[in-house]
């Protein structure tokens, strides 16, 4: 172990897909475990996992602030506001702000379509600046405006579908590097020149041709009680926005409506049936899909 090149070493570790196998790395030899925790903490996923691993993993990074800024991707799914205890609220604060180098944080709550939590607090003040963020957890009108504010390298940003922003959450100016949203319709600035969009099928879907002049891909998710037949939605939207490449109309459980999973990261992955369709439009070839979630 003491000749191999430091290169090979780090390659080896790159190569390692599953936590699991990038641990034991660690404890092969001192030479890999720093290779090895630049991937192991590099995209953290808490979705699904048990408050204690929580706990565990915000003392961990707490208390190892090298560790702490490896992290550039963390999912994290919270309790709801009742079941969120005072000193497990406050140690996730200090992890959070402990990971100076977060890029992408998705937040989610345990009880799925429930986006009222009031600890919005934990997003203040805190060092890092994102380029991905999705919440399904914190009620927008006690920190969005706040957050937004600070947070002022955004690119991507996801947010509850139903929810109206708060006045003035995206004024002019705010969020400059924004191009892509998943929101419901009425939550997407238009004055924005996004590239990319999600959204929930409402009745005013027409109005998603105020984008035609940037708009490259639109996710439209649709529960499966409504009788609206995806086809009709390609043929009404593919001839009025000439910039779209690529769309995709969803059916899922209403129950399993989501916000955000196409737009920012995750190692989960959702089992679907699909077709597709791609015809030459002015020489660009655009694709459109329909899919079955199961």
């Amino acid at each position: 172990m003491v000749q191999l090149p430091t290169e090979l070493i780090a390659l080896i570790c790159s190569q390692s897909n599953d936590h699991p196998t990038i641990a034991s790395l660690c404890r092969v030899s001192r030479r890999f475990v720093a290779p090895a925790q630049e991937h192991l903490f590099r995209t953290v996923d808490l979705e699904g996992k048990t408050l204690r691993i929580l706990r565990a993993w915000c003392s961990t990074v707490a208390r190892h602030h090298v560790l702490a800024e490896r992290v550039h991707s963390l999912s994290l799914q919270l309790p709801v506001t009742v079941a969120f205890m005072p000193e497990d609220a406050e140690k996730l604060s200090k992890a959070l702000r402990a990971c100076r180098n977060l890029k992408e944080l998705h937040i989610s709550s345990e009880k799925s379509g429930q986006a009222d939590s009031v600890n919005g607090w934990l997003l203040s003040n805190v060092p890092f600046r994102l380029t991905k963020f999705a919440d399904t957890y914190f009620s927008p009108e006690y920190y969005l405006e706040e957050t937004l504010a600070q947070q002022t390298e955004i690119q991507v940003l996801a947010l509850p579908f139903g929810v109206s922003l708060p006045e003035n959450t995206l004024p002019a100016g705010r969020l400059p590097n924004l191009i892509a949203m998943s929101a419901s319709l009425d939550a997407i600035p238009i004055d924005r020149p996004l590239e990319r969009i999600e959204m929930p099928y409402e009745r005013q879907l027409p109005k998603i041709v105020r984008f035609s002049g940037t708009l490259t891909t639109l996710s439209i998710i649709v529960p499966r009680h409504l009788t609206t037949h995806p086809k009709y939605i390609m043929d009404a939207l593919l001839p009025a926005i000439p910039t779209l490449k690529h769309l995709a109309v969803v059916l899922v459980d209403a129950t399993r409506l989501r916000v955000g999973r196409q737009m920012v990261p995750s190692t989960s992955t959702s089992k679907t049936k699909s077709t597709s369709q791609s015809s030459p439009c002015s020489g660009i070839l655009r694709c459109s899909t329909y899919i079955h979630a199961l």
